[in-house]
């Protein structure tokens, strides 16, 4: 794991280095300069960092999610969506490929939020959206 400052720098040498990245992508931008997306029914600017990784490394983007299962320590992992960069990738192609990503893990929590573990809350508990099956 990189500390936030320098992390794309970091990840992106890992990377080349045939390493495995994981992003949590779901860290706001307090400054709303990030990818807008709706993200468990609140809009707000996400840090395109998947997608700036992805553009300047020419790595694919793996969704990955996983589930507990009954027992202890017993887990499914899925790919839920594989995202290819474009050859001349952009900015906007950035930010497209974060508000995909968060899209994909918006409907995961949805169709199970039980399964869902706040590593670190996006704002106060009181302030969270209802996350319910709809």
């Amino acid at each position: 794991l990189y500390p936030s400052e320098g992390a794309l720098i970091s990840g992106a040498r890992g990377l080349r280095e045939g390493r495995l990245v994981f992003i949590v992508p779901t860290y706001r931008d307090p400054k709303g300069r990030g990818a807008r997306v709706t993200f468990l029914g609140q809009e707000g600017a996400f840090f395109p960092a998947v997608g700036m990784l992805a553009a300047r490394t020419g790595c694919p983007v793996a969704v990955v999610t996983s589930r507990r299962l009954p027992g202890d320590y017993q887990f499914e992992v899925g790919v839920r969506d594989w995202i290819e960069p474009p050859t001349t990738p952009s900015k906007k192609w950035a930010q497209a490929c974060t508000s995909r990503v968060l899209s994909v893990l918006d409907a995961a929590i949805r169709e199970s939020p039980a399964q869902f573990a706040w590593y670190r809350a996006p704002r106060p508990a009181a302030e969270m959206p209802s996350v319910s099956n709809r």
